[in-house]
């Protein structure tokens, strides 16, 4: 998406498909969630010290695949100063966290088509 006055990229990620949202001169590119194990390789090259190929894929499935969450996850954790350094540390404060816990724990959930609710 152009950025409104012209100039630059505006990239916004929402699950709001409707173009009349967005306007005419807006490009809409539809992202899959990622599966686990590509997610889990996302993770591991942002975090290599944070644990096992499966402990970065079980993490990015508890993401839902989102490459925007696995992104952010994976550069939290490459963090010294951060509180969760391992996937697994990580997967466990997201599933004891009451910040989370309005989070689904599910992938790939049907949306409602446009203008429904």
């Amino acid at each position: 998406m152009g950025a409104p006055d012209g100039a630059g990229l505006l990239l916004v990620t929402t699950r709001d498909t409707a173009p009349t949202t967005w306007g005419p001169q807006a490009r809409l590119v539809p992202l899959e969630p990622l599966d686990p194990g590509p997610s889990g390789a996302a993770l591991r090259d942002a975090a290599p010290a944070a644990g096992t190929a499966e402990e970065a894929a079980a993490l990015g499935e508890r993401l839902g695949g989102l490459p925007l969450a696995v992104d952010t996850a994976g550069h939290y954790l490459a963090n010294p100063t951060s509180r969760y350094r391992t996937f697994t540390a990580y997967r466990h404060a997201l599933a004891t966290s009451s910040v989370t816990s309005s989070v689904p724990n599910t992938r790939r959930q049907p949306q409602p088509p446009p203008g429904t609710v």
